[in-house]
């Protein structure tokens, strides 16, 4: 079946007419070629160019009918895939080119399916092959997969394991810290409390002392967390300065942005500046810092004439802390323990005088003894910060701390008595009263043996 042929008188070429969609016709050549009987013929109706395309790709062939254009021709219409394509063939030959063509179909119908065929085939083979290594592929990643959650669930044991025993080691030696911290407590407390007596009976003759009385707290440091140790007691100089007469270069730096006074010294600046920032917040001691080292211009009422600006700054005369300002004679200024009050508003009669009514939120008056120093500020905002860190200086000065948090002893202390003795030696200038008193929670017995002592 294979080997089946056209004739060859069948393959010569012949004369035609193609006629176009709109009516129009144009000679040309018709051929059919078949090389052999394996391969599909060709069917080809035009040489230049050369046009042609498989039976295969022809769909029907209609009958043969008498051309309405050109005399003794008759009429062939194909379809190629989704185009006609029409021609006209001599009537002499119209019989043999319609059996060819038919012929040629049918054979190429019949390559085409055992083509098909053979290609199902080596498809189905394929995927018989790809769904062999499939499976293989399938069971390799199985076994991989099984090794993989064999190899996690070991790894997670091992962690579990791992976690469990370090928490039952921390478990035991958390219980053995404890047991000796337990133990060693009570000889702790009282090497810290032999420890601070000790500053304390020095505080008058040495600052440094003064400064570990005060701050013990934070300055005493066990030497370990749970085990004993005595505490190493300091052997204190005979001397206020906390350091050498002479200055570090970071220390001359320091007191370069400072205003004092020529006794004063480092450790005095020092001092008060740590106090200072002990007994304020970071927002409050951050302005008392800017006024300490730059200053800040504020416009300020005199007794007599124009308000005007004025240069105020912190500075520390003898180791006290002054509210200063640049006046007519030179530097003029004023001591916070001098100071009996802090008042914002329209209060003294200087401002009653001279003041804006409407903008009395913006005033602030540092109220003396004999006189007061009359502030004006651009902003309500900036006169309330004014008015915190000098009402904080003065209940400094004064040594009523009531309000300010982490100053009074602790409630619970073993030498509670103690504590305020020594708070009230520290801070202590004012004369302590029942309506002033050091602490919200002064012991009375304690309040009565300072003002014996007064």
């Amino acid at each position: 079946m294979n080997s089946m042929k056209i004739p060859e008188d069948h393959l010569r070429e012949y004369n035609i007419y193609l006629v176009s969609k709109y009516g129009t016709i144009q000679r040309s050549k018709l051929q059919i070629e078949d090389i052999d009987g394996n391969t599909e013929p060709l069917f080809i109706w035009r040489t230049i160019p050369r046009l042609s395309c498989k039976f295969s790709s022809i769909r029907y062939i209609n009958d043969a009918i008498p051309s309405p254009l050109v005399p003794n021709y008759h009429r062939v219409t194909l379809q190629i895939n989704h185009v006609e394509l029409t021609f006209e063939v001599e009537d002499s030959h119209i019989n043999s080119v319609m059996q060819h063509m038919k012929d040629a179909h049918k054979k190429a119908i019949r390559i085409n399916s055992l083509d098909r065929a053979l290609k199902i085939s080596r498809t189905l083979q394929v995927f018989a092959n790809f769904s062999l290594e499939a499976a293989l592929k399938e069971e390799q990643l199985t076994e991989t997969a099984v090794h993989l959650r064999q190899k996690e669930a070991w790894m997670v044991l091992e962690r579990t394991m791992t976690k469990f025993k370090n928490r039952i080691q921390l478990s035991a030696f958390s219980f053995w810290v404890d047991q000796i911290r337990d133990v060693n407590m009570d000889r702790m407390k009282t090497d810290r409390h032999r420890w601070r007596l000790h500053a304390a009976s020095n505080q008058e003759i040495d600052l440094q002392a003064w400064y570990h009385a005060l701050f013990y707290q934070e300055v005493y440091r066990l030497r370990g967390k749970f085990f004993y140790k005595d505490a190493i007691l300091p052997v204190y100089r005979q001397s206020y300065d906390l350091v050498d007469n002479a200055l570090t270069p970071l220390e001359e730096a320091a007191l370069a942005h400072v205003l004092c006074s020529p006794d004063t010294t480092y450790g005095d600046v020092a001092g008060q500046m740590f106090i200072v920032q002990a007994i304020m917040p970071g927002f409050q001691y951050e302005l008392f810092q800017k006024l300490a080292a730059e200053g800040c211009n504020v416009v300020k009422h005199p007794r007599q004439g124009r308000a005007a600006k004025k240069l105020f700054r912190f500075s520390f005369v003898e180791g006290n802390i002054y509210l200063t300002w640049k006046g007519k004679f030179g530097n003029q200024g004023v001591g916070m323990a001098e100071v009996t009050d802090v008042v914002g508003g329209i209060q003294t009669d200087i401002l009653k005088w001279s003041a804006q009514s409407a903008k009395a939120g913006q005033y602030l008056s540092v109220l003396c003894a004999d006189r007061s120093i009359d502030l004006y500020f651009e902003s309500v905002e900036e006169r309330n910060k004014w008015r915190d860190v000098l009402q904080a200086l003065v209940r400094k000065e004064q040594g009523d701390l009531q309000g300010i948090p982490g100053v009074d002893p602790e409630v619970r202390s073993d030498y509670e008595d103690f504590d305020w003795l020594v708070l009230y030696a520290s801070i202590g200038k004012k004369r302590p009263t029942s309506s002033a008193p050091l602490g919200s929670n002064v012991p009375p017995s304690i309040l009565a043996a300072m003002q014996r002592s007064l």
